[in-house]
């Protein structure tokens, strides 16, 4: 029997119509760059009880569910449904081949589920996973290098033995470093070599009585975090940190924020945006560096809190797909 290559495994995602109703032919088929999850998930517990006997107990299955990250380079079309699947809510407007995909955070945290099929050389596994949602997701850049995306995912029930869907992944060229443009406080500096940033829904499983699966989804907070790395230049925002203020000289309790937007254009008709209308700086680090080498100075961040879910965090993508 020959062996099976570690590099033909793909990631068929599909949007549901509805809790429990699975889609049988997914959106788009995406190569992985690593995690290579969800996976079924057996849980078991070792029985322990005053039986006399000195072996260990054996295990017993109570519950089954479909957990695990997965991650893909950046390509606008395919990113669409992952930034639906995530947000929970798009608006689109303009027309082919400029649609522009306008994502939010619902109020409830609310999202449609999705139906993934994880295939192995198309047919030395194939698992199905139905009632499936992302909990969170990372986007990553850094300089020479392509974009990628992480997705946590969780999900209800798990089939093997599957069929996988027809279809190919698509051929757009990943998002790349340079055409990464971050403008923070209003300004786009042009020394941010990379970038990380995580828009969590904290999405759980519920048990419950119906059965080994999950019996439901449950919406957790929204939390909005990152991190960049800029070339050192100023001590502003180190100030900002521990003053309040950019210019400031004296520790306060005033925490600063300032706007934050992460813009990927391609062209006209390509981009992803993120834009975040004030974010908190938590850490700011300014290392030194005994070979004399320029300092990158470490800048973490969390979105603040804001009654309007969009200025938390609003994701804008322009590309040639009418709908998801």
């Amino acid at each position: 029997m020959p062996a099976v290559p570690g590099n033909a495994l793909t990631l068929a995602v599909g949007k549901q119509t509805a809790l429990g109703t699975a889609q049988t032919t997914p959106s788009y088929k995406l190569r992985y760059t690593g995690g290579f999850g969800p996976d079924p998930a057996r849980n078991t517990i070792t029985l322990a009880e005053t039986d006399a006997n000195r072996l260990q107990g054996d295990p017993v299955v109570v519950g089954l569910r479909v957990e695990g990250g997965s991650e893909h380079y950046v390509r606008p079309d395919e990113f669409g449904l992952l930034a639906l699947l995530t947000f929970g809510q798009v608006t689109t407007t303009g027309t082919n081949p400029n649609y522009i995909h306008t994502y939010s955070s619902t109020a409830s945290g609310s999202a449609p589920y999705a139906t993934l099929y994880k295939a192995l050389n198309t047919s030395a596994y194939v698992d199905r996973y139905v009632d499936c949602q992302v909990s969170s997701m990372t986007i990553r850049g850094g300089a020479e290098q392509a974009l990628s995306v992480s997705c946590d995912w969780i999900g209800l029930s798990y089939l093997s033995g599957q069929t996988d869907p027809a279809g190919t992944p698509v051929a757009t060229s990943p998002m790349v470093y340079p055409e990464v443009t971050i403008t923070k406080g209003g300004s786009a500096t042009g020394v941010i070599d990379s970038f990380e940033l995580t828009i969590a829904q904290n999405r759980t499983l519920i048990p419950g009585d119906t059965g080994m699966a999950a019996g439901t989804t449950a919406n957790g907070m929204l939390s909005v975090t990152g991190s960049l790395s800029i070339l050192f230049e100023t001590d502003a925002e180190r100030r900002l940190f521990y003053t309040g203020t950019t210019g400031g000289t004296t520790p306060t309790s005033t925490v600063g924020s300032e706007a934050l937007n992460i813009a990927v254009v391609r062209n006209a008709n390509l981009s992803i945006t993120f834009d975040l209308d004030n974010v908190i700086p938590t850490n700011v680090t300014v290392p030194a560096n005994t070979d004399g080498s320029p300092i990158r100075m470490g800048y973490e961040f969390q979105a603040k809190r804001d009654a309007t879910l969009a200025n938390v965090v609003e994701c804008v993508v322009r590309n040639a797909v009418a709908s998801y």
